[in-house]
């Protein structure tokens, strides 16, 4: 409400077949959690990977609140050509790359969200882990109830640790920081 001296913020986003319009659950927690960070401790974070990254919704998002740079990594390639769109559609095109996993570089993040199945969550935790930099924040989701919660923290606690869950509808978003090296 521009009265309350807030400015509405608008994506625009042409989803095709690709994940991410903004209104699922685990999106909302995700949107919300990265919205909170970057609005206080991670204030002016150079670069958010979002992992599995659809649409680029989430990479948006931050780059929206105040992230300087955004990659995107997807398995699909109709994605990443459907987020690369929607980066020229919102003017941000010079801030967001996409890439598919393989063509990824490595390098290291303060902030990174990945919103994919539990499971496949599980099995990425070595690729995350190695993307976080010492203290970073990692923000997972498409986690179904406090069964799969258990599973993701247990998988991430090698690496992880400040573990925190928020739920919406039954689904839940993990944030935990990466431990030091």
């Amino acid at each position: 409400n521009s009265e309350q001296g807030h400015a509405l913020t608008e994506l625009r986003l042409q989803p095709g077949m690709a994940f991410g319009t903004g209104e699922h659950a685990t999106t909302q927690l995700c949107c919300r959690a990265v919205h909170e960070l970057l609005t206080s401790r991670l204030s002016g974070c150079p670069a958010i990977l979002d992992y599995g990254s659809g649409s680029g919704v989430l990479a948006f998002t931050a780059l929206l609140f105040g992230c300087k740079r955004a990659v995107g990594v997807e398995i699909d390639p109709y994605a990443l050509k459907v987020s690369r769109a929607n980066a020229v559609d919102n003017g941000m095109q010079d801030r967001f790359v996409a890439y598919l996993p393989s063509e990824e570089p490595s390098e290291q993040y303060d902030l990174i969200v990945a919103n994919i199945l539990a499971r496949t969550l599980v099995q990425l935790e070595d690729i995350l882990a190695s993307r976080a930099a010492p203290e970073a924040t990692i923000l997972l989701s498409g986690i179904w109830g406090d069964e799969q919660v258990a599973l993701v923290q247990k998988a991430f606690a090698e690496h992880f640790d400040e573990f925190e869950t928020s739920w919406q509808d039954g689904w839940a978003l993990v944030s935990a920081k990466r431990k030091m090296q």
